[in-house]
């Protein structure tokens, strides 16, 4: 059985993300765990489950910080081999220190899914134009 661990903004995207890795599951799988799902919801248990946060079926990445103090795990201050990190990256980081928390703690965790809304990311400025920088110039 996979235990998966979801980071998420809310209930909505995990139902997101529960029906997409079912929808994999039962459409990509081996056979064996295809006919799991024709035997019900409960026979889907069999194959993956949730790392729940109770009541929560996922962990609030809105409450990063929270599990971090509840856990004591340190931290970076985000910069990565001594570079900015990207948008995002500390949060992420601190996501799978936290499930790395829970395993340490005998939680089994077998993957870490992170989803969140990136829409406030780029209200603020062009990812075009980053992305105009950073690519390689064309050389004629």
């Amino acid at each position: 059985m996979a235990h998966l661990l979801v980071f998420c903004e809310a209930r909505a995207d995990f139902e997101l993300v529960a029906a997409l890795v079912d929808r994999v599951l039962r459409e990509e799988g081996p056979t064996w765990i295809r006919d799991l799902f024709d035997g019900g919801p409960d026979a889907v248990e069999h194959v993956r489950t949730w790392v729940p946060d109770p009541p929560h079926p996922f962990f609030d990445l809105h409450r990063n910080r929270d599990y971090v103090a509840k856990r004591k795990v340190r931290v970076p201050h985000g910069h990565f081999n001594g570079k900015p990190g990207e948008d995002g990256a500390l949060m992420a980081y601190t996501a799978f220190l936290v499930a790395r928390e829970l395993a340490l703690g005998g939680t089994p965790v077998d993957a870490v899914l992170l989803v969140w809304d990136m829409d406030s990311t780029f209200r603020h400025r062009d990812p075009r134009a980053r992305a105009r920088r950073e690519a390689p110039a064309v050389r004629a």
